[in-house]
């Protein structure tokens, strides 16, 4: 019986090509291209109705009452010319100083009823400063017994081995 397979060369014969064979599928790549589009619109479409939904969720809220607003009352809505803006905030911040050293420099009724007064702060500190004038807590001996070990001394981040009684030694 006479072979009539082809042998097998490792070589490549020289008019052989060395290519693929076959070329890519034109229905394909139109069929992908089809989804990819599609797969895109179902986005667009998707995105769009959510902002869509989202947008009338924030209208309904604005027509709800805030739960804070005690029953049987409503709520003030403030228009954007009725906001209260800043318009000049250094002289705002001027002012609110001005406010504050009038307050610390003069005197002031806090309660009539219970006779308490403010005093302008030098004197307040010249009376504080008196001997007698303020209680001071007791405070404690130092103890002799010895604290525990809680690893406070032992070297942190970045000491490069440095605590406290290291540098004192």
């Amino acid at each position: 019986m006479a072979d009539t397979k082809k042998p097998q060369h490792h070589e490549l014969d020289p008019g052989e090509d060395r290519f693929e064979r076959t070329d890519a599928r034109f229905s394909e790549i139109v069929w992908w291209m089809i989804a990819i589009l599609v797969f895109i619109i179902i986005l667009v479409v998707a995105t769009y109705r959510y902002f869509e939904y989202s947008r009338r969720q924030v209208a309904n809220s604005f027509s709800k009452p805030s739960p804070m607003v005690p029953k049987g009352q409503h709520a003030q809505v403030l228009t954007p010319e009725q906001y209260p803006l800043q318009l000049d905030p250094a002289a705002d911040m001027k002012s609110f100083l001005k406010e504050e050293d009038r307050q610390l420099h003069s005197y002031s009724w806090v309660s009539k009823e219970a006779g308490v007064v403010s005093l302008p702060i030098d004197q307040a500190i010249d009376i504080a400063l008196q001997p007698g004038k303020l209680k001071v807590r007791a405070v404690d001996p130092p103890t002799t017994e010895t604290v525990p070990d809680d690893g406070a001394d032992l070297p942190q981040d970045s000491s490069s081995g440095r605590t406290y009684w290291n540098v004192q030694r």
